[in-house]
């Protein structure tokens, strides 16, 4: 307002445009656990979380999405949602968490904290770091990335040997002349794999020294799995050139050792 006396008096005026800006919220996390071994079931993997935004007090999704080589029907995340407006939704085909429904910060903060991961695959777990990523998003902007990664650890379960037959066998001097040593309802089983490397067949306790002896009767597995003897009281079966040595092949190799 500028006034000349005594006749002139004249206004001017201007406009200021406030422009709201949204800032963007920021996720912190602490990672937890760093390794996961094959058949650790459920872990936590988070040991802090912490939410800050300057000018929204709540949230309205987030997203918890990670690598996962096995797939996501076996490879699973999981959070606790109760008490508050939060929902959990966990989509197989990507491996992605979905958290939705407007919350407060602390309460996001809660349920993200309580992040658990679980393998249900027992058979070759593809033994590759699993990557976390996880962000937030306030109804406008989406908060920065958080990346946490876990090592993970396959295991090599031993193979289970069932003969199927008793501990103890009889043979009878002049009238037996050999005793098949496996039955055909002989059990071997492995997990995590498909195929042997070898068997070792020991005689243990043989007083009559280089009368008793292990015959491998290659009638039907001819080229497939081969014997090798040690002496007359151990036979190690090994798989033949060119061959896989398959758990079948070597249970009917099994049946055709006699003593």
């Amino acid at each position: 307002d500028i006034q000349d006396p005594p006749s002139f008096n004249t206004s001017a005026f201007t406009t200021i445009v406030i422009v709201y800006v949204d800032y963007t919220p920021v996720l912190m996390v602490t990672p937890g656990l760093t390794q996961y071994t094959e058949g650790d079931g459920v872990v936590n993997l988070l040991t802090s979380t912490t939410i800050t935004d300057i000018d929204n007090t709540t949230l309205v999704s987030a997203n918890i999405t990670f690598f996962a080589p096995d797939g996501g029907d076996v490879e699973l995340l999981n959070v606790t949602t109760t008490g508050t407006a939060i929902t959990a939704t966990y989509i197989h085909s990507i491996s992605t968490l979905l958290l939705q429904g407007e919350d407060t910060l602390q309460n996001y903060s809660n349920v993200i904290y309580s992040l658990t991961y679980v393998n249900t695959y027992l058979n070759n777990p593809i033994p590759l770091t699993r990557v976390f990523t996880i962000s937030v998003f306030d109804g406008i902007k989406s908060s920065n990335l958080v990346n946490i990664s876990l090592t993970f650890i396959a295991v090599n379960y031993p193979p289970v040997l069932n003969l199927g037959k008793p501990d103890m066998l009889t043979f009878m001097e002049d009238i037996t002349k050999n005793i098949t040593l496996v039955m055909g309802n002989v059990i071997l089983t492995d997990v995590d794999n498909t195929t042997l490397a070898s068997i070792t067949v020991t005689l243990l306790d043989n007083p009559d020294g280089l009368l008793e002896s292990i015959i491998y009767v290659d009638v039907q597995l001819s080229n497939i799995i081969t014997a090798m003897s040690y002496g007359s009281n151990k036979v190690v079966l090994t798989p033949a050139s060119g061959t896989s040595g398959t758990l079948q092949s070597f249970r009917v190799a099994l049946t055709l050792l006699v003593y």
